[in-house]
């Protein structure tokens, strides 16, 4: 829900008081035996007062993402096999695989100018280079 704080004003300010976004795994899927992790870095406290707002609550939340946005690695056995991935910005979310190999990945409906009348899922594949 909203991780336990207070509603209103009372809720920004407490929010404001963590001082740090920590790093997280996003997704993890498994294929053809590749292990395609999706991950979030996190942001330093000293980072994240760069992004506070003008008013002294809370943060840009766009600015917020553009420096800590989604990363991708591919892992097979174990060892890394590619370098750190950005999603490209159309992609939202890396959301499931399927037998055939593929990955199914969600659109990120703020990367148009516009509100879509359709949602666009993406089928893309694992190749080597």
């Amino acid at each position: 829900m909203f991780k336990g704080y207070s509603l209103g004003v009372d809720g920004l300010e407490e929010q404001g008081k963590q001082g740090y976004i920590y790093g997280e795994i996003v997704s993890y899927l498994n294929l053809d035996g590749f292990d395609v992790i999706t991950y979030k870095s996190g942001l330093s406290a000293e980072k994240l007062q760069q992004y506070r707002n003008p008013d002294g609550v809370g943060y840009d939340r766009e600015a917020v993402a553009g420096a800590n946005p989604q990363k991708v690695i591919i892992l097979k056995e174990g060892i890394l096999v590619s370098e750190v991935l950005s999603l490209p910005k159309r992609v939202s979310s890396l959301a499931a695989s399927d037998p055939s190999g593929n990955i199914w990945a969600t659109q990120n409906a703020n990367a148009f100018d516009e509100e879509r009348e359709v949602v666009t899922f993406y089928k893309l594949k694992i190749q080597a280079k």
